[in-house]
């Protein structure tokens, strides 16, 4: 097994899976696999609850014959022209000033529109293109990068409903 095509013909209805790891070591967990979607799979807990496992881009995904690993967006610096954008994001004190007064919201879309133009929106506040600015860290979260596991499940061999 090696890509996401293959995963996907493997969760079956009724396929075993046991949860290992969910964004830390947990006591393996058996979930069986009740619906199928073409974004992901509902899985059914030990307490008879349903969630959904959404199945992510390729890169954020190692799959092999024990099981599949799904990884976090990563974290990356923001480059020279992300960085550039910024810098000359629209600033007028006086108006900002007005909006502490009034609904604040001239240079919001001031804000907003430049962003769009640049088609950088993730660096305001929305999520684009799997990507999203981090304010406090000055980072981009971005889905094209593999970050730190979130899920790992192991296949469970010859239990199959």
């Amino acid at each position: 097994m090696g890509n996401v095509a293959e995963l996907k013909k493997a969760l079956t209805v009724g396929r075993n899976l046991k949860a290992v790891y969910r964004f830390r070591e947990i006591e393996p967990e058996n979930r069986v696999v009740t619906r199928i979607k073409s974004n992901g799979v509902y899985l059914r807990k030990p307490n008879g609850k349903e969630s959904f496992l959404d199945i992510p881009k390729t890169n954020l995904i190692t799959i092999d014959d024990i099981g599949f690993i799904i990884f976090c967006a990563g974290v990356r610096e923001l480059s020279p022209k992300e960085k550039e954008i910024i810098a000359n994001e629209p600033k007028d004190e006086k108006q900002e000033k007005i909006d502490m007064m009034g609904d604040g919201s001239q240079m919001f879309w001031r804000r907003k529109q430049y962003y769009a133009e640049n088609n950088a929106e993730y660096l305001n506040h929305k999520k684009q293109r799997g990507m999203y600015y981090l304010h406090g860290e000055n980072k981009v979260e971005d889905e094209n990068v593999r970050g730190k596991p979130c899920l790992i499940y192991q296949f469970v061999k010859g239990e199959n409903k």
